[in-house]
């Protein structure tokens, strides 16, 4: 669901993009959309609403298209990834540059960020693990990642206000430990109390968000006591103090609201039940597996189905959507089919919009002008 580029990818500016003229209409098109969960900004922006962009690097905002697209969608936020291994190839040695422009444009498009603070880990840090040869999602040795988030927080803690630690741990593929359970408390002990710890520590108003869990049960955390009993082990002995907001992934045929529902018994018991709740990836694919044909009708009606429910509960406080574009490959080729917008290519992101986006779009649109 969430194939992540490998290395960096050079992107070529070019110009504007290229809007459709179809429209897909909501079911919730009469006023009763414009719910007190929406907030909008002066630009008419909704502060509910995000878009998944962390499965590209943040050279991407660097076209012109892309952030047309995202200024065309009306969210208020973005969620990206930091990625170590492509930052501090060197021990010491930060390459910040394209993290740098990102965020100007970001801030200039008026868009709010959440960073997600990520893995691989670098090879010069896997000292116990000889003849590496490249940057892998294990266990990272504590010292190096807890520099490694002081200093993305020291450099950008004026422009970032919200930091996810990690992208679904409860993975084997997020993290390579393969015990389920252990997999968890090495997460917990050794990525997320180290880095809340440190972001607390340099900026004392920033806000810590996990555990970004894919909740399903290849992870062993399906929705029910699987997911109750990874939470509450994530939480214990008072590190559910160090997270400000509480992050998890849904994805179709699973109702983000249903999900959140079996979970409120395990935060009452670990003291996180007044914490704000956010769903940081939520999606629908285009393709069906069985026929090979893309069902973009489907996945909108998904995505109205949810927001619908999502804005009738006082449980989930933001959702971002997986994802604004398709996911590529090394070769910059779609590699899944989640995105939002039918991008060209990867350079240059010319694009028209799926039924999801314009769907989006619309509902943003509607609720905004009745505010």
């Amino acid at each position: 669901m969430k194939t992540l580029i490998t290395w960096p990818v050079i992107f070529i500016i070019v110009g504007c993009g290229t809007v459709s003229t179809q429209t897909y209409v909501s079911k919730s098109t009469s006023s009763s959309a414009a719910s007190s969960w929406f907030e909008c900004n002066q630009y008419s922006n909704a502060d509910s609403l995000g878009i998944n962009i962390n499965n590209l690097s943040f050279s991407a905002l660097q076209s012109p298209n892309l952030v047309d697209a995202l200024q065309q969608s009306h969210v208020g936020w973005i969620r990206i990834s930091l990625f170590w291994a492509w930052i501090e190839r060197q021990p010491g040695n930060f390459d910040w540059r394209d993290v740098d422009t990102g965020l100007a444009i970001l801030a200039n498009s008026h868009i709010n960020v959440l960073l997600t603070l990520a893995g691989p880990t670098p090879c010069w840090a896997l000292t116990a693990t000889p003849g590496c040869i490249a940057p892998a999602y294990v266990v990272p040795p504590t010292e190096e990642w807890a520099n490694f988030v002081r200093q993305a927080v020291l450099r950008y803690h004026n422009q970032v206000h919200y930091w996810e630690i990690w992208n679904e741990p409860d993975l084997f593929e997020g993290l390579n430990v393969l015990d389920p359970t252990s997999r968890l408390l090495q997460y917990r002990d050794n990525i997320l109390v180290p880095a809340a710890q440190a972001i607390h520590q340099i900026d004392s108003s920033a806000k810590v968000v996990a555990p970004a869990l894919a909740a399903i049960p290849s992870a062993n955390t399906a929705k029910g006591p699987e997911l109750e009993s990874a939470l509450s082990l994530l939480f214990a002995n008072s590190v559910g103090s160090l997270v400000d907001v509480i992050s998890l992934h849904s994805y179709y045929p699973e109702s983000s609201v249903a999900k959140v529902l079996t979970i409120q018994n395990v935060l009452n018991a670990t003291g996180t039940s007044a914490k704000p709740l956010w769903i940081t990836e939520e999606g629908d694919g285009t393709l069906n597996i069985q026929s090979g044909q893309t069902v973009q009708a489907d996945q909108a009606e998904f995505m109205n189905n949810e927001i619908d429910a999502e804005k009738k509960t006082a449980n989930i406080e933001k959702v971002f959507w997986f994802a604004l574009t398709d996911s590529p490959n090394i070769n910059g080729q779609h590699v899944d089919d989640y995105g939002l917008i039918n991008n060209q290519d990867y350079i240059t992101y010319s694009w028209t919009p799926r039924p999801t986006f314009t769907l989006l779009r619309t509902v943003i649109q509607q609720a905004c002008s009745n505010n």
